[in-house]
């Protein structure tokens, strides 16, 4: 057998199972194994908690990165014992003696002769053996916020990709949708041309028709007339007693009435006449909404909302920069009612819209008993109380565990494939919609057909009651 080398046992225990190397800033995990500070955060990459043993693989409840001091001391003087170089490097050249001492001010290391001599005398002095435990605290310290820093850099990478990815996946799609839904609209757009000029063809060769077999009546009527009139005129012109022997007396019977029957009867082709200005009407109602919609007309607006403090409830307390609102009475008085929701106390914002397209977005919390969309300012009651159904208002709102809709007669519950925190409101005067979206994942949550004229025109409108809280961004 051979024999047993304490030498190198010291060393083995000494020695990082990480780096291989002499503990540096030693600590100690709950299964007794020894590991460097900086190799154990390095390996666990920054995580605290569900790691394992490098060693053991063992799971460690807790770690103590407090500095193991006895572990320090034996490392150093195993160091100095296997490795003579290590401390002779540490010989001050001027005076040969160990240079166990550290000056804060110059930042060297010195001798003690150096130390209770010359400049270094009236200098703030340590031991060397302080000086590079603070010193390796400080890299700890540094390493440790450097790899949090790089976590949250990670993150936002992370979700920054997703982000970006979920904006790519909806452009393919959109895009998908295009290629599968532009190429048969445009054939049927070409098709409906084709049969409306197929029909307006039919009409107008119908027209000519008409006319010409109208002419052709007119002209052979005329014919006749004259005719009769040139033998009448002859007969007058050279009348003689005897005609009353010859025609006893009586004229020849001319179809004079069928000079007063209509010429031509053009109700019918009216008709079809009016049909074709109705559908080209539609087309070019149709072709202006599309560009409309597209936004050759009107573009998108982001609108910053405010809070219009003349049209609030008095029971509501309104930021001072009038972009958050919360309820400001004792919940006591509140009656428990889960259909109604008790009353909701409202305010407008000041913002009228009634031509164009708009957006704005609105943080509604994890808390129920709010309303958010749009109403006309004379829709609502004169303090501002929302509670039953009503016309003019457009709103979604949450309250008795439920999402609902704000229609009359009554608030009919819908179900959400998310628990919306911020929402987005889309507003098309135009097309006189209301849309409401998850503004974090732009999941459409409701859509609304709305009353839009200049006279009187739409606000954003919201409501809260119990611990509700609406905040208002930009």
């Amino acid at each position: 057998m051979a024999a047993h080398n304490p030498i190198k046992q010291l060393q083995e225990e000494a020695t990082c199972g990480i780096c291989l190397g002499y503990f540096v800033d030693p600590v100690s995990l709950d299964c007794g194994h020894y590991f460097c500070s900086l190799c154990l955060i390095r390996n666990w990459a920054g995580a605290l908690v569900n790691v394992d043993c490098p060693q053991c693989r063992s799971k460690t409840c807790s770690v103590n990165f407090e500095q193991d001091m006895a572990m320090t001391h034996i490392t150093e003087s195993t160091r100095q014992l296997c490795d003579p170089s290590s401390a002779e490097a540490r010989v001050c050249e001027e005076h040969q003696e160990p240079c166990q001492l550290f000056c804060l001010q110059d930042r060297v290391l010195i001798c003690s002769v150096c130390g209770q001599s010359g400049e270094h005398q009236v200098h703030h002095v340590v031991s060397a053996e302080e000086a590079a435990q603070a010193y390796r605290l400080q890299m700890y310290v540094c390493l440790k916020n450097l790899i949090r820093a790089r976590e949250v850099v990670m993150r936002q990478k992370t979700l920054a990709e997703v982000e970006i990815q979920r904006v790519l996946d909806e452009i393919e799609y959109n895009d998908m949708l295009s290629k599968k839904g532009v190429p048969p609209f445009c054939e049927f757009l070409e098709g409906q041309t084709k049969l409306f000029q197929q029909k307006t063809t039919e009409v107008c060769n119908e027209i000519m028709a008409k006319r010409d077999a109208c002419i052709l009546e007119i002209s052979q009527e005329l014919t006749f007339l004259n005719n009769a009139i040139e033998e009448l005129e002859e007969k007058h012109r050279h009348f003689k007693t005897n005609f009353l022997q010859v025609d006893g007396g009586t004229l020849p019977t001319y179809k004079v009435e069928n000079s007063e029957k209509p010429v031509l009867d053009f109700s019918e082709l009216r008709w079809k006449v009016w049909k074709l200005h109705d559908t080209s009407q539609y087309l070019d109602g149709t072709i202006k909404t599309f560009k409309e919609m597209a936004g050759f007309d009107y573009p998108v607006q982001e609108v910053s909302v405010t809070l219009d403090p003349a049209t609030a409830h008095p029971s509501l307390i309104l930021s001072e920069d009038y972009k958050s609102m919360r309820w400001g009475e004792s919940q006591a008085l509140l009656p428990d009612n889960p259909e109604t929701a008790a009353e909701f106390y409202c305010v407008l914002g000041r913002e009228k819209l009634y031509v164009g397209r708009y957006f704005w977005e609105v943080a509604v919390g994890s808390e129920e008993d709010w309303i958010v969309g749009v109403a006309k300012m004379d829709s609502l009651r004169q303090n501002l109380a929302f509670s039953d159904p009503m016309e003019g208002v457009w709103a979604l709102g949450k309250w008795a565990g439920a999402y609902r809709m704000i229609k009359p007669p009554n608030h009919p519950p819908i179900t959400l494939r998310m628990e919306p925190k911020n929402i987005r409101m889309a507003l098309n005067c135009i097309k006189k919609w209301l849309c409401l979206f998850d503004a974090d994942t732009m999941y459409a949550l409701a859509m609304y057909s709305v009353e839009v004229s200049p006279i009187k025109p739409l606000h954003p409108f919201f409501g809260v009651c119990k611990k509700a809280n609406i905040t208002l961004f930009p």
